[in-house]
């Protein structure tokens, strides 16, 4: 069984665990009845924005069915799912990650945000990323894309943006480097003297 399939299996019984028909569905997920039928019977691959509807209407994160796995227990059973990682989102599609991030907790991501900043600023600087072809710049923009998403996820939430947590990550990182350079010249200061 494909994904597409797994997929039309359980927005089926999600459905019918809420006792609603395609019609009813299709009108809360603001689709046609046709397009419910099609992500039911897993024959046409749906797209991103619908499977977003669909979670949306039926009141699960869209992570759910964006990865479907063949169920052992019943839908509804609590049963969430994990938590995405931060492989997944350096590699995700940019619309699939705005999806995904919807449902992920806040710490979470900050975490995977501050992970994607500092994947844009670990390996170059500006000048060599200004010199570099449109092909090699190419992974460190998509990084910074990346983490562009998952800042405005956290101020449309309401809270910080997350150039500010990196800032603060930032400084913390710069104070311990500090603390470290300072511990390690006075213990060569007492190797002298000793």
């Amino acid at each position: 069984m494909n994904e597409d399939e797994i997929r039309g299996q359980l927005i089926t019984r999600l459905r019918e665990d809420r006792l609603w028909t395609r019609e009813e569905l299709a009108k809360r997920a603001g689709v046609t009845p046709t397009t419910v039928t099609q992500a039911e019977t897993g024959r046409t691959h749906v797209r991103l924005k619908t499977i977003g509807k669909l979670a949306d209407a039926l009141g699960v994160p869209a992570a759910r069915l964006l990865r479907p796995v063949e169920e052992k227990e019943p839908v509804g059973a609590g049963k969430v799912e994990g938590p995405l990682s931060l492989e997944w989102a350096r590699k995700a599609d940019l619309d699939l990650l705005r999806l995904v991030i919807r449902d992920a907790p806040s710490e979470q991501l900050r975490e995977i945000g501050a992970a994607l900043v500092a994947d844009f600023y670990r390996v170059q600087t500006r000048e060599e990323l200004v010199e570099k072809d449109r092909v090699s710049r190419a992974p460190y923009v998509n990084a910074f894309a990346r983490a562009g998403i998952v800042s405005e996820e956290l101020v449309r939430r309401g809270e910080d943006p997350l150039e500010r947590h990196v800032l603060t990550l930032k400084r913390h990182q710069d104070a311990l480097r500090d603390g470290a350079d300072r511990a390690a010249q006075e213990d060569d200061q007492e190797h002298q003297a000793g």
